[in-house]
């Protein structure tokens, strides 16, 4: 799934993650907690640099992967 987005989908998907489980129920959590192998892989996300913005990109996506 998280293959095919590009990094901006992903850092906001990542960040819609982040919000929905701050707001949600005990059961969205412990949901999320299940499913979280996808997130966990994008703590460690490499992407190819971007030629103007270098690994900014990818680093948000980490960062943010982090938070979640």
């Amino acid at each position: 799934m998280w293959q095919t987005l590009p990094l901006c989908r992903r850092r906001e998907a990542l960040r819609v993650i982040k919000y929905a489980v701050g707001k949600s129920g005990v059961e969205f959590r412990r949901e999320m907690q299940r499913n979280s192998v996808a997130v966990r892989q994008l703590v460690h996300y490499k992407g190819q640099p971007d030629p103007l913005k270098g690994d900014a990109l990818n680093k948000s996506v980490r960062e943010t992967a982090q938070e979640a």
